[in-house]
């Protein structure tokens, strides 16, 4: 199924998902495996300051 293969090809990078669900997101969350963590956003830009300073941090 592409949403086994698309947590296979994440896991090679983070098991952290950050992000402010919509209608279509909604079958993918239902899907998460439970190794992986979804942090929830109410609105797209903190989902991406959030990752930004994941980045950050880890590059530093």
């Amino acid at each position: 199924m592409l949403g086994d293969k698309i947590f296979e090809i994440l896991r090679g990078f983070t098991d952290r998902i950050y992000g402010n669900p919509g209608t279509t997101e909604l079958s993918f969350i239902k899907k998460i495996p439970p190794d992986f963590k979804y942090y929830l956003a109410l609105q797209d830009g903190i989902a991406v300051g959030w990752l930004k300073d994941i980045i950050w941090a880890v590059r530093s």
